[in-house]
């Protein structure tokens, strides 16, 4: 839940940021605090209800066709994502809308020139 409302909230900050041209700096900021937290209660729980797990039928559904596909495509955003976090300033709505769509920080200029 506190990851789905640190979502939200930062949709709307995209909304205020593109629309009128604000950069509510709570807004924008929330999510890096309250998204760790939010996975970390996430994982926390697993450990703590992990007799109920069952990791051959998590992997066989991971590595299945067609969620192997959209897997391997998550993992890959995911990378791209942490490397645009700490090599762009997401803090301005032009970057971030960049980050959206995982195009590399040298082709910024050209995007916007």
């Amino acid at each position: 839940m506190i990851c789905l409302v640190s979502g939200v909230v930062k949709v709307l900050w995209k909304l205020i940021a593109a629309v009128a041209k604000k950069n509510i700096w709570l807004m924008f900021v929330q999510m890096r605090i309250f998204m760790p937290i939010g996975f970390i209660v996430l994982i926390t729980t697993l450990i703590v209800d992990r007799t109920n797990l069952n990791g051959s039928a998590i992997l066989a559904g991971l590595l299945s066709f067609p969620s192997c596909i959209f897997f391997a495509i998550g993992v890959i955003g995911m990378i791209l994502m942490t490397v645009l976090a700490f090599k762009a300033d997401s803090s301005n709505p032009k970057v971030d809308l960049t980050e959206q769509f995982i195009i590399p920080p040298h082709s910024y200029a050209s995007l916007y020139d």
